[in-house]
């Protein structure tokens, strides 16, 4: 549970890239009827991924409490605290008032967020057991 900073950032990385292309992808499979023109989209697109990111690691820095093997033994507070901020992401974009192609671009990146946050979750689990 010492590389839980690792992980992170290794989930940081690996979610802006995927993010990126996810969205990139969507954008251009909803926007076939538009003029194309990527080279005006595509840094809006990195950039909203990137800063998106930042705040879903800021909103699962909670995860640095496993390091504690008081918490780390509570499979509840475990997940809570590993899955509570994407969560809690998500939900708010659903509850608050805003254009159906934002909350889609924030759902998906939350999205590919939490899946990499899973798959190193349960990597991190069966390699602690």
């Amino acid at each position: 549970m010492l590389g839980l900073p690792k992980i992170l950032f290794r989930t940081f990385i690996f979610s802006t890239i995927i993010g990126i292309a996810v969205t990139c992808i969507w954008y251009a499979l909803t926007h076939q009827h538009g003029n194309g023109d990527y080279a005006h989209t595509l840094p809006k697109i990195i950039i909203g991924a990137l800063f998106l990111n930042i705040l879903l690691v800021g909103m699962s820095l909670p995860v640095l409490f496993l390091a504690n093997p008081a918490i780390r033994g509570n499979t509840a507070m475990k997940l809570i605290l590993y899955f509570a901020g994407p969560i809690v992401l998500m939900i708010t974009v659903l509850v608050t008032k805003s254009s159906h192609n934002t909350q889609i671009f924030y759902l998906m990146l939350a999205a590919v967020y939490t899946i990499i946050h899973a798959f190193y979750y349960f990597r991190t689990v069966n390699k602690v057991e």
